[in-house]
Parts: C-alpha cells; sequence; structure tokens
C-alpha cells in the first residue's frame, strides 16, 4: 500500500478518469478522524461505505493533526467497500480478538473452512463407488441424483481470525463456497479449461478410514501464537 504526504494526497482529490460508458473513476481522499466524527453524529450514511471508495490506493500518516488519511479510486464497476469490514480488519490486526490463556495470546489471520460431515463424506464415497461399478445410464442417474441430495446436506462452518456474526465473515464463506462452485462446474464463466480440478494442488487430508482426500485452501490459516515471558510480547510461530 502506498504513503503520499498530506499535499500529495490532497493533490489527488478532485482529479478525474473517463471510465467507460458506465461512468468515471474519481480519486478521493477520507480522513478516519473526519469519518469517525461524521459515524458517530449520524451526519452521512455514506461515511459507511467508506464515502464512496471502491479501491483503496494508499494511505498517509499526518502526524501533526494525529490522522490517518485513506486514498483510492471512487469506480462504479468495482463492488462497495464497507466501513464495517475496514474496522474488523484493523482489530484483527492488533489482536483484538486473540485468545489468552495463560502467558499466550492465541491468533488467526481471516479465514475460514467448510468442513463436511465425516458421515456425508461416507454416503458420497459409498454412491461412487456404486456408480462406477454400474454400466446402467437409468442407474447412474438415479445414483447422481442420489449424490446431489446427499451433498446438499448441511455442512459446519469454522470461521478464523474475526468475529463469526460479522459481514467480513459472511464475505469469506460466500467466497469460499462461490470457489467450490467453480470447482464443480455450477457456475460457468466461459473458461471452463481454466476451471478442471483433478485433485493436485490441494491439501491432503487424511480419513479415518485411512484414505485420502484433497482440500482446497485459499490460504495458510495455522494458528500463530504471541508469547509473553516476563510481561514481553514476542512473536513465534
Amino acid at each position: 500500500m502506498k504513503r503520499l504526504s498530506v499535499i500529495g494526497v490532497l493533490a489527488l482529490v478532485g482529479m478525474t478518469v473517463m471510465a467507460g460508458p458506465s461512468g468515471c473513476v474519481t480519486n478521493r481522499a477520507v480522513s478516519l478522524n473526519v469519518l469517525e466524527s461524521v459515524v458517530k453524529s449520524g451526519a452521512s450514511k455514506e461515511a459507511l461505505r467508506l464515502c464512496g471508495i471502491t479501491r483503496v490506493s494508499g494511505y498517509v500518516v499526518d502526524k501533526q493533526g494525529r490522522d490517518i488519511i485513506l486514498f483510492g479510486k471512487v469506480d462504479p464497476s468495482y463492488p462497495t467497500l464497507h466501513l464495517e469490514d475496514f474496522i474488523v480488519a484493523l482489530r484483527n490486526v492488533r489482536l483484538a480478538y486473540a485468545r489468552k490463556r495463560g502467558h499466550t495470546y492465541y491468533y488467526s489471520p481471516p479465514g475460514c473452512s467448510i468442513d463436511p460431515n465425516p458421515q456425508v463424506l461416507r454416503e458420497l464415497q459409498a454412491i461412487g463407488d456404486r456408480v462406477s461399478q454400474t454400466a446402467d445410464p437409468e442407474e447412474r442417474h438415479r445414483l447422481l441424483q442420489e449424490w446431489e441430495v446427499a451433498g446438499r446436506q448441511p455442512q459446519s462452518v469454522r470461521v478464523l481470525g474475526v468475529p463469526f456474526y460479522t459481514r467480513f465473515a459472511k464475505v469469506m464463506v460466500d467466497a469460499d463456497y462461490y470457489m467450490k462452485r467453480l470447482v464443480n462446474g455450477s457456475v460457468d464463466l466461459g473458461h471452463r479449461r481454466l476451471l478442471q480440478f483433478d485433485g493436485r494442488g490441494g491439501r491432503p487430508v487424511q480419513e479415518s478410514n485411512g484414505k485420502r482426500r484433497e482440500r482446497l485452501w485459499s490460504d495458510k490459516f495455522d494458528e500463530q501464537v504471541l508469547v509473553l515471558p516476563r510481561g514481553k510480547l514476542l512473536r513465534g510461530g
């Protein structure tokens, strides 16, 4: 993320670059102090959407004014950014959601995991075995329908690093489900060759029956540890 001087940020305000028939992309700078004041007063709901900024380009620290100024693009072609998500991300970085046990803090970067029920996996494995053993088209069709019904059973969702009931968490879980739909082909982006998955690139998982399966992960979610010997905070792995 870029850092500029206050003068450099102010020079960005008001500059406009044409982005095509859908509208224009405008540069905008937002003071976090002013943003906080506006949110507390309820003067503008636009503050809850980072004053329209949809692409954060960087920030500048105003030491004299004890302020931080975000700057970025107001691009109508990009989704809305929410102040709530920004605050949750900052609190994660500040270890606000870390758990302390004894002299140790346990924390995690933001992430999520959607875990199928082991019984459902066994059902799917059994159905898959039956599909591979039959040559009857009608039987295969019936089994595939049975597979789809079994696959729609509830799954366990784990959210890491941020509170479960936040918009931040929902966005991560929705993205995880969307990536799964890309892999299984239920979402068509017109680039099927890029979406074929043969099991490579995933993380191997050992099942209780001795079989292995692959899982796709968007990040490494190993929990980090902060140790406090004699009151000092040290970062550990």
